[in-house]
Protein backbone atom coordinates (compact mmCIF):
# COMPACT_ATOMS: atom_id res chain seq x y z
CA UNK A 1 0.00 0.00 0.00
CA UNK A 2 0.92 3.58 -0.59
CA UNK A 3 0.65 6.36 2.36
CA UNK A 4 -0.56 9.85 1.36
CA UNK A 5 -0.79 12.82 3.42
CA UNK A 6 -2.82 15.51 3.28
CA UNK A 7 -2.29 18.80 4.43
CA UNK A 8 -4.27 21.75 3.60
CA UNK A 9 -5.06 26.03 4.49
CA UNK A 10 -1.52 26.50 6.43
CA UNK A 11 -1.67 30.17 5.93
CA UNK A 12 2.28 30.73 5.70
CA UNK A 13 2.91 34.26 6.75
CA UNK A 14 1.83 35.02 10.28
CA UNK A 15 5.35 36.41 11.24
CA UNK A 16 5.27 38.81 8.51
CA UNK A 17 1.68 39.78 8.61
CA UNK A 18 1.70 43.96 9.46
CA UNK A 19 0.30 47.11 8.43
CA UNK A 20 3.52 48.27 7.98
CA UNK A 21 3.97 45.02 5.12
CA UNK A 22 0.87 46.74 3.77
CA UNK A 23 1.94 50.52 3.96
CA UNK A 24 5.08 49.62 1.69
CA UNK A 25 3.69 48.04 -0.79
CA UNK A 26 0.54 50.48 -1.13
CA UNK A 27 -2.61 47.89 -0.03
CA UNK A 28 -2.98 49.77 3.23
CA UNK A 29 -7.04 50.59 2.00
CA UNK A 30 -7.40 47.22 -0.21
CA UNK A 31 -8.79 43.88 -0.06
CA UNK A 32 -5.20 42.57 1.86
CA UNK A 33 -6.25 45.09 4.58
CA UNK A 34 -9.15 43.26 5.07
CA UNK A 35 -7.59 40.02 4.95
CA UNK A 36 -5.31 40.99 7.45
CA UNK A 37 -8.02 42.11 9.76
CA UNK A 38 -9.28 38.96 9.56
CA UNK A 39 -6.71 37.53 10.62
CA UNK A 40 -5.52 39.04 13.26
CA UNK A 41 -9.23 39.16 14.47
CA UNK A 42 -10.09 35.44 14.31
CA UNK A 43 -7.95 33.31 11.87
CA UNK A 44 -4.48 33.86 13.82
CA UNK A 45 -5.35 31.14 16.64
CA UNK A 46 -5.68 28.62 14.21
CA UNK A 47 -2.73 29.34 12.33
CA UNK A 48 -0.11 29.22 15.56
CA UNK A 49 3.76 29.36 13.07
CA UNK A 50 4.83 27.02 15.62
CA UNK A 51 2.66 24.44 15.63
CA UNK A 52 3.32 24.69 11.61
CA UNK A 53 7.01 24.42 12.26
CA UNK A 54 6.86 21.08 14.71
CA UNK A 55 4.11 19.59 11.54
CA UNK A 56 6.72 19.73 9.51
CA UNK A 57 9.75 18.65 11.95
CA UNK A 58 7.24 15.31 12.23
CA UNK A 59 6.33 14.64 8.95
CA UNK A 60 9.96 14.69 8.03
CA UNK A 61 10.54 11.65 10.12
CA UNK A 62 7.82 9.15 9.21
CA UNK A 63 7.90 7.61 6.02
CA UNK A 64 5.42 8.53 3.24
CA UNK A 65 5.31 8.58 -0.35
CA UNK A 66 3.44 11.72 -1.28
CA UNK A 67 1.52 14.94 0.42
CA UNK A 68 -1.33 16.73 -1.30
CA UNK A 69 -1.40 20.50 0.36
CA UNK A 70 -4.95 21.52 -1.39
CA UNK A 71 -4.38 25.36 -1.49
CA UNK A 72 -4.19 28.43 1.39
CA UNK A 73 -0.60 27.93 1.74
CA UNK A 74 -0.42 31.72 2.30
CA UNK A 75 -2.58 34.37 3.59
CA UNK A 76 -2.21 37.58 1.97
CA UNK A 77 -0.18 36.27 -1.36
CA UNK A 78 2.47 38.39 -1.08
CA UNK A 79 6.24 37.94 -2.51
CA UNK A 80 7.39 37.38 1.19
CA UNK A 81 5.28 34.98 1.80
CA UNK A 82 5.39 32.98 -0.56
CA UNK A 83 8.84 32.80 0.05
CA UNK A 84 8.61 31.63 3.47
CA UNK A 85 6.19 29.34 2.52
CA UNK A 86 9.02 27.70 0.51
CA UNK A 87 11.68 27.92 2.91
CA UNK A 88 9.46 26.44 5.25
CA UNK A 89 8.28 23.24 3.43
CA UNK A 90 11.93 22.53 1.43
CA UNK A 91 12.59 19.92 3.37
CA UNK A 92 8.98 17.73 2.32
CA UNK A 93 9.94 18.38 -1.38
CA UNK A 94 13.45 17.39 -0.69
CA UNK A 95 11.96 14.56 0.80
CA UNK A 96 9.47 12.90 -1.57
CA UNK A 97 6.75 13.92 -3.65
CA UNK A 98 4.93 17.13 -2.69
CA UNK A 99 1.83 18.40 -4.88
CA UNK A 100 -0.11 20.98 -4.66
CA UNK A 101 -3.13 23.43 -5.91
CA UNK A 102 -4.17 26.88 -5.42
CA UNK A 103 -6.21 28.38 -2.76
CA UNK A 104 -8.06 31.59 -2.83
CA UNK A 105 -5.81 33.15 -0.43
CA UNK A 106 -2.78 32.17 -2.74
CA UNK A 107 -4.91 34.31 -5.48
CA UNK A 108 -5.96 36.88 -3.26
CA UNK A 109 -5.80 39.58 -5.66
CA UNK A 110 -4.78 39.55 -9.15
CA UNK A 111 -1.19 40.92 -8.71
CA UNK A 112 -0.83 37.15 -6.62
CA UNK A 113 -1.43 35.67 -10.02
CA UNK A 114 1.60 33.48 -11.31
CA UNK A 115 3.14 33.54 -7.38
CA UNK A 116 2.55 29.85 -6.47
CA UNK A 117 3.64 28.88 -9.88
CA UNK A 118 7.34 30.94 -9.37
CA UNK A 119 8.04 29.89 -6.31
CA UNK A 120 6.82 25.93 -6.55
CA UNK A 121 7.33 25.32 -9.76
CA UNK A 122 8.82 21.91 -8.98
CA UNK A 123 5.91 20.70 -7.63
CA UNK A 124 3.03 19.23 -9.92
CA UNK A 125 1.13 20.56 -11.43
CA UNK A 126 2.79 23.64 -11.76
CA UNK A 127 5.37 22.00 -14.10
CA UNK A 128 2.80 21.05 -16.67
CA UNK A 129 1.00 22.97 -19.40
CA UNK A 130 -2.24 21.06 -19.80
CA UNK A 131 -4.36 18.31 -17.80
CA UNK A 132 -2.28 15.70 -17.22
CA UNK A 133 -2.13 12.83 -14.29
CA UNK A 134 0.41 12.43 -11.67
CA UNK A 135 1.43 8.53 -11.79
CA UNK A 136 1.60 7.54 -8.15
CA UNK A 137 2.43 4.07 -6.78
CA UNK A 138 0.21 1.11 -7.17
CA UNK A 139 -1.35 2.85 -10.21
CA UNK A 140 -2.78 5.42 -8.73
CA UNK A 141 -3.13 9.08 -10.40
CA UNK A 142 -3.78 12.63 -8.87
CA UNK A 143 -5.42 14.53 -10.85
CA UNK A 144 -5.67 18.54 -9.84
CA UNK A 145 -8.50 20.38 -10.22
CA UNK A 146 -7.36 24.29 -10.99
CA UNK A 147 -10.51 26.27 -8.66
CA UNK A 148 -8.98 29.49 -7.29
CA UNK A 149 -9.07 32.44 -8.66
CA UNK A 150 -9.35 36.67 -7.77
CA UNK A 151 -12.64 36.91 -6.47
CA UNK A 152 -13.17 40.77 -5.34
CA UNK A 153 -14.09 41.33 -1.46
CA UNK A 154 -15.50 37.64 -1.98
CA UNK A 155 -13.86 33.83 -1.75
CA UNK A 156 -15.83 32.23 -4.42
CA UNK A 157 -13.90 30.34 -6.72
CA UNK A 158 -14.13 28.75 -10.13
CA UNK A 159 -13.24 25.48 -12.36
CA UNK A 160 -11.06 26.88 -14.82
CA UNK A 161 -10.49 23.86 -16.80
CA UNK A 162 -11.98 22.50 -19.71
CA UNK A 163 -14.68 19.84 -18.20
CA UNK A 164 -14.59 17.55 -21.23
CA UNK A 165 -10.75 17.51 -21.61
CA UNK A 166 -10.95 16.47 -17.95
CA UNK A 167 -13.19 13.87 -18.35
CA UNK A 168 -11.60 12.53 -21.11
CA UNK A 169 -8.58 12.70 -19.29
CA UNK A 170 -10.14 10.38 -16.57
CA UNK A 171 -11.74 7.97 -18.82
CA UNK A 172 -8.46 6.99 -20.62
CA UNK A 173 -7.29 5.67 -17.00
CA UNK A 174 -10.02 2.99 -17.42
CA UNK A 175 -10.31 1.08 -13.95
CA UNK A 176 -7.28 2.32 -13.00
CA UNK A 177 -7.60 4.22 -9.23
CA UNK A 178 -7.78 8.17 -9.43
CA UNK A 179 -7.62 10.87 -6.55
CA UNK A 180 -8.63 14.04 -7.55
CA UNK A 181 -8.20 17.24 -5.40
CA UNK A 182 -8.98 21.12 -5.14
CA UNK A 183 -9.21 23.31 -2.65
CA UNK A 184 -13.03 24.02 -2.67
CA UNK A 185 -15.30 21.16 -1.02
CA UNK A 186 -17.84 19.73 -3.54
CA UNK A 187 -19.74 17.68 -0.85
CA UNK A 188 -20.39 18.50 2.53
CA UNK A 189 -21.65 16.46 5.59
CA UNK A 190 -25.25 16.49 6.85
CA UNK A 191 -25.76 19.90 8.56
CA UNK A 192 -22.32 21.34 7.08
CA UNK A 193 -23.07 24.31 4.54
CA UNK A 194 -21.08 27.29 3.12
CA UNK A 195 -22.31 30.66 2.89
CA UNK A 196 -22.65 31.72 -1.15
CA UNK A 197 -19.90 34.16 -0.95
CA UNK A 198 -17.41 31.42 0.09
CA UNK A 199 -18.65 28.21 -2.48
CA UNK A 200 -17.45 27.16 -5.65
CA UNK A 201 -19.15 28.78 -8.67
CA UNK A 202 -19.58 25.75 -11.07
CA UNK A 203 -19.87 23.36 -8.27
CA UNK A 204 -22.33 21.20 -9.92
CA UNK A 205 -20.45 20.53 -13.01
CA UNK A 206 -17.27 19.73 -11.26
CA UNK A 207 -18.64 17.21 -8.70
CA UNK A 208 -19.95 15.27 -12.07
CA UNK A 209 -16.38 14.32 -12.83
CA UNK A 210 -16.14 12.76 -8.84
CA UNK A 211 -18.55 10.34 -10.16
CA UNK A 212 -16.96 8.99 -13.23
CA UNK A 213 -15.56 5.11 -13.20
CA UNK A 214 -12.29 4.82 -11.44
CA UNK A 215 -12.38 7.80 -9.12
CA UNK A 216 -11.97 6.62 -5.29
CA UNK A 217 -12.04 10.07 -3.91
CA UNK A 218 -11.74 14.17 -3.66
CA UNK A 219 -9.18 15.82 -1.31
CA UNK A 220 -9.82 19.69 -0.53
CA UNK A 221 -9.67 22.01 1.89
CA UNK A 222 -10.89 25.63 2.27
CA UNK A 223 -13.16 25.19 5.51
CA UNK A 224 -11.32 24.98 8.50
CA UNK A 225 -12.22 22.28 9.68
CA UNK A 226 -11.80 17.63 9.06
CA UNK A 227 -13.97 15.51 7.67
CA UNK A 228 -13.87 12.30 5.75
CA UNK A 229 -17.27 10.55 4.80
CA UNK A 230 -18.82 8.93 1.81
CA UNK A 231 -21.66 11.17 0.13
CA UNK A 232 -25.22 9.45 0.06
CA UNK A 233 -25.29 6.95 -3.06
CA UNK A 234 -21.41 7.36 -3.73
CA UNK A 235 -18.43 4.81 -3.25
CA UNK A 236 -16.12 8.10 -3.22
CA UNK A 237 -14.52 9.81 0.37
CA UNK A 238 -14.66 13.43 0.52
CA UNK A 239 -11.63 14.52 3.01
CA UNK A 240 -11.34 17.93 3.76
CA UNK A 241 -7.88 18.95 5.59
CA UNK A 242 -8.84 22.44 6.29
CA UNK A 243 -8.60 21.81 10.06
CA UNK A 244 -4.93 20.19 9.49
CA UNK A 245 -3.42 22.81 12.70
CA UNK A 246 -6.45 22.85 14.26
CA UNK A 247 -8.39 18.99 14.29
CA UNK A 248 -5.51 17.18 12.49
CA UNK A 249 -4.19 16.25 9.02
CA UNK A 250 -5.41 13.01 6.98
CA UNK A 251 -3.26 9.56 6.49
CA UNK A 252 -4.76 7.84 3.47
CA UNK A 253 -4.10 4.01 2.82
CA UNK A 254 -4.14 3.96 -0.94
CA UNK A 255 -4.55 0.41 -1.19
CA UNK A 256 -5.78 -1.90 -4.71
CA UNK A 257 -9.21 -2.11 -2.64
CA UNK A 258 -10.01 1.40 -2.00
CA UNK A 259 -8.59 4.65 0.43
CA UNK A 260 -8.54 3.73 3.79
CA UNK A 261 -8.01 7.26 5.91
CA UNK A 262 -7.47 8.04 8.82
CA UNK A 263 -7.12 11.27 11.13
CA UNK A 264 -3.73 11.78 12.78
CA UNK A 265 -3.91 13.96 15.75
CA UNK A 266 -1.24 16.74 16.37
CA UNK A 267 1.51 15.76 18.69
CA UNK A 268 2.95 19.26 20.00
Amino acid sequence: MAKLIHLSDLHFGDPLLSWGLLRSQGQIFSKQSIGLVNHLANQHRHFDPKKKELLIENLVTIDWDIIVITGDLVHLGTKAEFKLARTMLEPLIQKGTVLLTAGNHDRYTPKTLGRIEDTFGDCYPFNQSSPCVFEGPNQWGLIELPMARPSGLWAKGKFSGQFEEYKQLIERRGKKPTLLYGHYPLYHPPGRSERFGHQLWNLENVRALTQLPGIKGYLHGHMHESWAFQPAGTDLWSINAGGSLKDGYWSLQLAEQGIFPSKQPLQF
